[in-house]
């Protein structure tokens, strides 16, 4: 069964109480809810509230995944290319702490 985020939960309760027409933006593939930031603005300030709903295990912020994407990198090349340099990536993973 699929939960809802404490950051979901707070959007659901100001749009119930908003007493404003909701708009439920749902994002895709290497996007998050903050993708949708600026199309939010545009329609709450047209008075709409609007919903950005997550997808389950989606990251709190980009530099999360990053971060995630970076790790599971390094990993996949010390199991599969041992003779790549990863110096590189760990710059970037912590570049991202």
């Amino acid at each position: 069964m699929a939960s809802i985020s404490e950051r979901e939960s707070r959007e659901i309760e100001a749009a119930n109480a908003s007493g404003a027409t909701p708009v439920v933006f749902v994002h895709g593939l290497w996007l998050l809810p903050s993708s949708w930031d600026r199309w939010v603005t545009l329609f709450e300030e047209a008075g709409y509230v609007a919903l950005t709903p997550g997808w389950p295990d989606d990251p709190e912020t980009v530099a999360a995944e990053v971060r995630c994407c970076l790790t599971n990198a390094r990993a996949y090349c010390r199991d599969r290319a041992p003779w790549h340099e990863m110096d590189a990536c760990s710059e970037k993973a912590e570049a991202t702490d």
